[in-house]
């Protein structure tokens, strides 16, 4: 059970001091005596390098002078000698610089990114706030005034944006304006993206989009698919639900993809949905995040590609995740529920700030071996071997990571977060100064603040050559996540494209920080992490007889680039007003049509060499027109053991099965899968796969194809061969299959296409 959250009139608005006592981050000060001695201590460190290589070069110098020529000719002989030793020697060494060169990680630069800017009608200030609020008729005259006091010392300013569905007087809080919302800030910041750098939407090969808490059917990556007309194997993804450090998730992710897919561009799209989620309740502890979020998006274009440094921006040094979902604290302490009345808000945890300040603490002890100088890692390891070893009373040294960073970027979730943050890790006000601005000018824009951090930075004119930048969010989970940048040539102001640039001269305001915000102020968004149930993976050679399969192919085909396909199976309003899934008619050809495709591309890798020669003498005979013959079907039983085709419904199972002229006994998984537990969804497969192994019938070196389709529109495969002969559990197994599922007629809103 979780715990009960706290009162929220006792916590919420509670007064500073008590505030901060209970709920602040850890405090770190630094000791007293190491402060005095530090400045020099990390000269002598970080510099002892070069002071031991000059003695070093200066003896090897004064070596090389005294050899003559007569020397240089009879060490040119001895390896003539041994010439075999020569060329074993320069062989090894060309082997293993052709060995580092292969399994270096790739370098990931960031081409350029582009924050949307809404219109100027979408502007909100706080009068207008209230004045809106109180019209809905939802609020009591006490929840009025205390929206108005969080407004007031939140740090928001009076020029943020929220979308027109909760401006309008009745708000329209729909499917169709959530949609709309979503494709305005999307396309705005791709849209000026694309314009910065010269990209062909086609020329995208990985697409990651992030969206906390609207998760449409079709996906959001597939709403971008379709409009900028992407092209059909792009690998796209759809993060949701993972809080406002989701965006530097998003980073990783395009980060790790593009190590295993050279030269290629990923398009990030960080952004949070407003309108779906604004809270029409009385429940104190839910209203803030209606005081903080705001309307906002960002675009991001990354490249693995050597070619595009000269003209990058930054390079992608490190990223860092810290992940505290396992302690139930962590996890419920920002939790998206009903509240007594049943309208769904955010409960947020009276221990919010502590399970940030742990999440904050882990990640930056990950972190700082990575970026910090010698001399800070050998205080912060003395000050501890004193207080842990030596049981010295000294307080614990927290390291000066202005020495690794140029810029932070922290994400502006609320004013008493940064407060915290800046006094324990010492950061002046300049270094705030981004997330501080970022937060009064537009708001908390949950996952895609950072960048407008950075935008503001680079308005400012203060990013050099070499400069590092440190990007750090917070998310519901909990999660805590980091990523380090560093600038490859110096951003000239005058030449960006910034939603700054237009008034970047009247920042910084000088006066927010004249009021507190007494409140758990929440530093995530508003919901708690979901992720798919999926079998371990393990890439360890150690794990090589353990696991039961080996993964051998992947292949993704994606039609969203297609308005039939897109719409095919979308989520919407009915002429009620109640939100469902619209069916299209044309879905199961849409389907197969999307199967043959992904079957198209999969043939070549796995089926054997007489099937793919029958396949292209058919393909050139049928192209003259007096060779009437038909199209030659590949045996796809020659090339799998197993099938688990996902089971969306008896029709699609049939055609599949025609289309590719399988038994009975390789379809039998699938539709006792279907005839036992229904359409699963995306975990269907795995029941089938678990069917076949409780069978007994996977043997080692046996080989399984699984296949999925699904809204946006579409296809995967993965192909996978069994490592070991699998010893079935037996349980109800003996009872299946049913044989009358096979002939009995489902009903079905569908015919198979003919």
């Amino acid at each position: 059970m979780r715990e009960k959250r706290q009162d929220p009139e006792a916590e919420l608005v509670s007064n500073q001091a008590s505030t901060r006592v209970k709920n602040k981050l850890p405090d770190f000060l630094l000791s007293v005596k190491l402060k005095y001695v530090k400045l020099g201590y990390h000269h002598l460190i970080s510099h002892a390098m070069y002071l031991l290589l000059i003695p070093l070069l200066a003896i090897v110098a004064a070596h090389l002078s005294t050899l003559t020529f007569d020397d240089f000719t009879e060490l040119w002989n001895q390896l003539k000698i041994n010439l075999l030793t020569v060329v074993v020697c320069s062989g090894l060494l060309v082997f293993l610089a052709t060995l580092y060169f292969m399994t270096r990680p790739r370098k990931v630069y960031l081409v350029n990114f582009a924050c949307y800017k809404p219109e100027a009608d979408r502007m909100c200030t706080r009068e207008i706030f209230v004045e809106r609020s109180g019209l809905t008729g939802s609020f009591t005259e006490e929840n009025l005034g205390f929206q108005k006091k969080i407004l007031e010392r939140s740090g928001l300013g009076q020029s943020t944006y929220l979308p027109e569905a909760v401006m309008r007087i009745p708000p329209n809080p729909c499917m169709a304006e959530a949609r709309k919302e979503a494709e305005v800030v999307m396309f705005g910041a791709i849209d000026e993206l694309l314009a910065k750098t010269g990209v062909k939407a086609k020329d995208i090969g990985i697409l990651v989009v992030n969206c906390s808490l609207f998760n449409p059917t079709p996906s959001l990556s597939a709403m971008i698919v379709n409009h900028y007309k992407l092209r059909g194997n792009v690998l796209s993804y759809s993060l949701g639900g993972m809080g406002c450090s989701a965006g530097l998730i998003s980073i990783d992710l395009a980060k790790q993809l593009l190590q295993v897919h050279p030269n290629s561009y990923a398009l990030v799209v960080s952004m949070e949905n407003i309108t779906l989620n604004w809270y029409f309740g009385n429940d104190r502890s839910m209203l803030v995040s209606n005081c903080l979020f705001r309307m906002g998006g960002a675009a991001i274009l990354l490249s693995s590609r050597r070619s595009d440094r000269r003209r990058s921006k930054y390079q992608l040094i490190h990223t860092v995740r810290t992940h505290r979902g396992a302690d139930d604290k962590c996890y419920n302490c920002v939790f998206q529920e009903e509240d007594t009345t049943g309208r769904i808000g955010v409960a947020l945890s009276k221990d919010l700030m502590a399970v940030a300040g742990e999440a904050l603490k882990a990640n930056i002890t990950t972190l700082g071996p990575l970026v910090l100088p010698m001399s800070e890692q050998l205080l912060f390891f003395a000050t501890l071997v004193g207080r842990k070893i030596l049981k010295m009373k000294i307080k614990p040294y927290i390291p000066d990571f202005k020495l690794a960073f140029e810029h932070f970027c922290i994400h502006a979730g609320g004013r008493a977060v940064l407060d915290e943050l800046e006094k324990n890790l010492e950061l002046s006000e300049w270094h705030m100064e981004p997330s501080r601005m970022t937060l009064y000018r537009f708001g908390n824009t949950s996952s895609s603040s950072l960048w407008y951090e950075l935008a503001y930075t680079e308005a400012k004119g203060r990013i050099k050559k070499g400069d590092r930048a440190w990007q750090i969010a917070f998310g519901s989970g909990f999660k805590c996540n980091s990523a380090v940048w560093r600038a490859l040539r110096t951003v000239d102001p005058a030449k960006e494209e910034s939603p700054w640039m237009d008034q970047i001269d009247e920042f910084p305001r000088t006066s927010l920080r004249t009021a507190t915000l007494a409140t758990n102020a929440p530093c995530s968004c508003v919901t708690a992490s979901f992720a798919w149930v999926v079998p371990p993976a393990s890439s360890r050679p150690s794990d090589r007889h353990s696991p039961k399969y080996q993964l051998i192919d992947t292949i993704h085909t994606n039609t969203a680039s297609e308005d039939r396909s897109y719409s095919c199976i979308f989520q919407e309003e009915d002429s009620a007003g109640f939100v469902g899934v619209a069916i299209m008619k044309d879905l199961l050809a849409i389907a197969m049509a999307t199967i043959r495709t992904n079957i198209t591309i999969l043939e070549p890798l796995v089926l054997p060499i007489t099937e793919q020669l029958l396949f292209l003498g058919n393909l050139v005979a049928r192209k003259f027109p007096m060779m009437k013959i038909k199209p030659y079907i590949p045996n796809f039983r020659r090339a799998f053991e197993h099938l688990c085709p996902y089971v969306g419904g008896k029709p699609v199972l049939d055609e599949l099965q025609k289309t590719l002229e399988f038994s009975e006994w390789s379809m039998e998984p699938s539709r006792m899968t279907l005839y036992r537990f229904g359409n699963t969804s995306s975990s269907s497969v795995w029941y089938e796969a678990a069917y076949s192994e409780a069978k007994g019938r996977i043997k080692k070196g046996d080989r399984m194809w699984q296949i999925a389709y699904g809204s946006g529109f579409k296809c995967s495969s993965v192909v996978w061969r069994a490592v070991r002969t699998i010893d079935p559990e037996r349980d109800e197994i003996d009872e299946f299959p049913i044989r009358s599922t096979m002939d009995e007629a489902f009903p079905y809103y569908f015919e198979p296409s003919k």
